[in-house]
């Protein structure tokens, strides 16, 4: 069995199916319309300071502070993750206070403080190869946790 096929169906099929493109390689004017571009299509994160010194779960227990992060039964503080070779080059990272979760004012390590995660576009870039005034730039999925959320231990028979 032999099979012949033209030119034009090979090429339009390379065209069509899915597979990674080859990256071409963006001067600082294409890579700033490709960072807005990013920016105006995906979710982005409201601006978040990141304390120097995150309080204990004890502390927050005691608090009672006003923000979101600290009234949650898993209580969570951010810290930043840089990456300069990443667009956002800062992410705010979420990071649970609590092992357990705050019941009655105080930690109740029968239920677990577990991360939420969702998965965030980024753009990746790299020097092009024989040119370092010019970058390559790739879409990537970046896993970050967002806040904290009070769950059942995974042993725990219901």
């Amino acid at each position: 069995l032999s099979l012949s096929v033209s030119p034009q169906i090979l090429l339009g099929c390379l065209l069509i199916l899915p597979g990674r493109s080859a990256a071409r390689c963006l001067n600082a004017t294409e890579l700033q319309r490709s960072q807005q571009r990013l920016e105006r299509t995906s979710w982005t994160f409201p601006h978040v300071t990141t304390p120097q010194h995150a309080p204990t779960c004890a502390q927050v227990a005691e608090m009672l502070p006003k923000d979101t992060a600290g009234r949650s039964l898993s209580p969570w503080s951010y810290r930043l993750d840089r990456d300069d070779n990443r667009f956002p080059h800062e992410i705010p990272v979420a990071k649970c206070l609590c092992e357990g979760c705050i019941i009655n004012q105080r930690e109740d390590v029968n239920y677990n403080s577990k991360p939420v995660f969702v998965w965030r576009n980024v753009l990746r870039k790299e020097p092009c190869p024989g040119d370092p005034t010019r970058v390559q730039v790739s879409k990537e999925k970046f896993k970050v946790a967002v806040a904290c959320t009070c769950v059942w231990p995974e042993n725990v028979r219901r």
